[in-house]
This record gives C-alpha cells, structure tokens and sequence, in this order.
C-alpha cells in the first residue's frame, strides 16, 4: 500500500489520456476471470443467494458485506451468473446485469476507469435497445410500436454523449446517470438494470470511496448491488471505514458487523437491504478444504483445523490445501512390512492421515501468517524475487494468475524451481512458488 499514492497518480493521468477498450472491457463483467481463479469449485449458499436475490426485489440498493477472505467475491460472481441465467424461484429479475470486481483486473481500482467502463457498457446496452425499438416500430408500420422521431433524436443524442465521454469525473458520474434514467424510463426501450459493484473498499481515493460518484436517487427499474469488507482482521482499515460510513450516510444501510473471527455464524443484516455472509461451518470447512486438496481429511486433521483462527476463511483453506494434497501424497506408497495388498494400503492410508494432521498442526493459524512466512523466506534467499512478489501483485491490481506470477519469478528462483501450488490456483498459487 506504500507505492500506491505514486502509483494511482500515475495511472490516473494515463487513464485519462487513453482507456483502451480492451482494457475497460477487463474491468467490466469480470465474473468468469473470478470463478476461474477460484477453480470453480464453491460452496453452494443457496440460502445467502436467496436473501440477495429477495431483497433486491424489494429494495433498489443491496449491500453485501463480510470479512475478508470469505469467500464475497466468488459469491457474488456465482449470483451475477445466476442472475445472468434467469435463475429459477423467487427473486429479481434483470435484462441488463454488469458487475466490476474492483481489484481483479487492470485499472479496476481507479474510479475514473471503472465510470468509464461502466457508461462504455451501459451506452451499448442502449444502442442495441434503441435498434431493437427501432426494429420493431418500422415492422409495425407508421406510428406503430412507441417508437418515433423524438425516441429516435433523443437516442442519437446519448450515443453521441456516449462516444465522446467526459474527462472528469463528475462528468462521468452524470453520465452514468442520464444512461440509467435512459434505459429504465419507461416505453419502448424500458430495461432493469443491475450494477453490482464488488469491494468497494479497495477503490483508490477517499471520494470514491465515499460514493458520490454513484446516484443519490436511483430511477424505478434500476438496483445496484455493492459489496464490502466488514469485520475481521481488516474491520478497522480506514478505507472499509469509509465505506462503511458512506453506505450508512448515502443510502441509509446500517451493516450489523459480522462475528469477531470466531467462526460462528452472524446476523443476516438488517430488511433495510443489509446481507453478511456468513462463516463457513464446520462441515463446509472441511468439504471445500478436501474439494481443494482432493484428498480425504481425517478426524485429526480436522481437529487440528478446528484450532485454527482462519479456518472460515477459503483463501486460508486454499493456502493449505497444496501442503495437504503433498503431504498425503508423500506418504502415499511408502508403507513397508505390510503382509498383502490391503494391509498395505491400510498402512498408507495411515500413513497419509497422520501427516495431513501433522501438516494442518504445523500451519500457521492466520492468512497473515502465511504470507509472513514465504516472504520471510523469499527476503532472506532470494531479496529481488520478494520485491518483485509485492510489486507484480500490486501493479496487476490483483489480476495476476499464479502461473504467470510463477513463471515471472523462476528465474529469481533458480529457473525450474517452479511452486508446488499446482492448479490451486489464486493466492495459494502465488505463496507456492
């Protein structure tokens, strides 16, 4: 976080100058790049997804908070593509749905590119009701189908608005306004739109974290999904705080903190539109720790699990599962003595039971505690290789996939000393190598 005020001014000037359109269609609709990065493999919260969905019908602007390392993002990645889908039951329904991850892909942590993205995205989504409207009128004939000249003037204006985007970002944020009211005012082009913008917390700059880029009053058929941390280790980081603070201010949402890290579950929010996520139980703990790891989980293991501070957390279950899934392989063939073919692979499985318990024992307790550890041992071996860590992940704004971060570090590392993260993907990954 120390480069970062150096970092973001630079980036804000570039960003300005030119905001590729690639680059804006990264930051935007990023929630296959997440699901991806959590390998796909999650825990159904059909309940939690349930709640959001229900709210979201009643009330415009739902936030969604947690502690950090629960799993919110890949949650509210699964629920845009479900939303997407035309999920089935109760709930919200939406014909337009764009959700920014802010922090997973390149520039997602500046306000002025993710307003940018999100009008590029939105202006499009006009365009093709507008020709859809347009479409339909001419096949209805001469006054048929609600759509005339002055539907047709006032379209070629926001497209115009559009294709020519202001460089400041009360301009952008107006913007970004005129094109909701546009396409959720009722007639011919009338849509519901969905923005779901998740960790708002790690947006730079203390206005955009204070919301006023977002509107005060959203028009009828517009709802907006926001996520944050809240509670946890990083509870008491300024920029949640702030956040926290705007949510409360701007759109009347008390949050009710989640649980202190005790791995009980917490309050489901307020009805004002309030949901936190919450822990994971036990079960699911070691459900999705033997999904990661692909091996069984003992009882021992478990027990030793259970000791552990992060266990709710799936980043944390994430950075164990390769040290599980080695351990167990290790092991796996080495039984001797055995009589026949059973006794041995009685005697492996033993064998690999007791040293995924003696590995979970020996893990550290914390996610923080982790990344001590490997970039104490990176800073003592191999000095460059752990600057190049924290600035690689600082400069791809968290959108670095750990294998190209490995293959960026290995000759740092001694060339084939490639990380034992395998396809654990994400941050387990990153601590591998």
């Amino acid at each position: 976080r120390g480069l970062g005020p150096s970092l973001a001014m630079g980036g804000a000037v570039s960003s300005r100058a030119s905001a590729p359109a690639a680059a804006a269609a990264r930051i935007v609709d990023g929630e296959a790049a997440v699901l991806e990065r959590a390998g796909a493999l999650l825990l159904a919260r059909p309940v939690q997804a349930a709640r959001v969905r229900q709210r979201l019908s009643t009330v415009p602007i739902v936030a969604v908070l947690a502690k950090s390392g629960t799993g919110k993002s890949t949650f509210v990645a699964q629920l845009v593509r479900e939303l997407r889908g035309g999920v089935s039951g109760e709930g919200a329904r939406f014909d337009v749905v764009h959700v920014v991850f802010v922090g997973a892909a390149e520039g997602s942590t500046s306000l002025f590119r993710v307003l940018g993205a999100l009008c590029a995205a939105l202006a499009a989504d006009h365009a093709a009701a507008a020709a859809k409207a347009k479409a339909r009128a001419a096949d209805a004939g001469e006054g048929g189908g609600g759509y005339g000249s002055d539907e047709e003037e006032a379209a070629a204006a926001l497209a115009a608005a559009a294709a020519a985007p202001p460089h400041d970002l009360l301009g952008l944020s107006g913007l970004l306004e005129r094109l909701l009211q546009a396409l959720c005012a009722p007639g011919p082009l009338a849509r519901r739109v969905l923005l779901c913008v998740d960790a708002l917390n790690e947006l730079e700059g203390g206005a955009a974290r204070a919301l006023g880029w977002l509107p005060a009053r959203l028009p009828a058929g517009c709802s907006l999904l926001l996520t944050s941390i809240s509670g946890g280790d990083n509870g008491g980081d300024a920029d949640v705080a702030d956040v926290l603070a705007a949510l409360q201010r701007r759109y009347g949402l008390a949050p009710s903190p989640p649980g202190d890290g005790d791995g009980s579950s917490s309050a489901s929010g307020s009805e004002s539109g309030v949901v936190v996520l919450d822990d994971l139980a036990p079960a699911e703990q070691v459900q999705l720790l033997q999904l990661l790891s692909g091996r069984e989980v003992g009882e021992a293991a478990t027990e030793a699990l259970a000791l552990k501070r992060d266990r709710c957390s799936p980043l944390y279950l994430r950075l164990l599962a390769p040290q599980l899934a080695a351990a167990a392989a290790a092991v796996g063939g080495s039984a001797t003595g055995a009589t026949d073919a059973t006794d041995a692979t009685a005697a492996a499985a033993a064998a690999a039971a007791a040293a995924a318990a003696a590995v979970v024992s020996d893990f550290p307790g914390r996610v923080m505690e982790v990344y001590d550890r490997v970039l104490a041992a990176l800073d003592a071996a191999h000095p460059e290789a752990a600057r190049l860590l924290l600035s690689s992940v600082y400069v791809s704004g968290g959108g670095m996939f750990a294998a190209q971060l490995r293959e960026l570090l290995q000759p740092l590392l001694g060339g084939g000393k490639g990380g034992g993260g395998g396809d654990s993907g994400g941050c387990g990954g990153a601590a591998a190598a």
